[in-house]
């Protein structure tokens, strides 16, 4: 019976431990952060517990929530307020405070891809 209980506690044990390393890259980006590149300042993206990111820019009152999903250097933002829509962006973490994405902001379809660098 001892052996029983050992077992099932090592087995939760286990089942914990690869369930809490699905998020290690969403948590490593909680904070705020602050374009640097290409228009310093611009733009804030603001990344919190449950998987959201609200983008912002300083000045303005508006605020978009997303919901962010991160895959194999993408970031998939869905918006909260309507959930139909959504984008998938490259997406590369550069070290602990900075990343860069691809860029946010409405750009001509033909022109090359365009990125944003971002630091907390």
């Amino acid at each position: 019976m001892k052996n029983l209980k050992l077992i099932c506690l090592l087995i939760l044990l286990g089942v914990y431990t690869s369930c809490s390393n699905d998020d290690d890259d969403n948590d490593i980006l909680i904070g705020t952060y602050t374009e640097t590149s290409p228009v310093n300042g611009r733009t804030q993206l603001r990344f919190e517990l449950g998987k959201i990111v609200i983008k912002s820019e300083p000045g303005h009152v508006s605020q978009t929530k997303f919901f962010y999903e991160l895959k194999d250097n993408t970031i998939k933002l869905t918006p909260i307020s309507n959930s139909m829509y959504s984008s998938e962006l490259e997406f590369y973490i550069i070290d602990e405070s900075k990343f860069e994405i691809q860029n946010l902001h409405a750009h001509i379809p033909e022109a090359p891809t365009s990125y944003m660098t971002f630091e907390k």
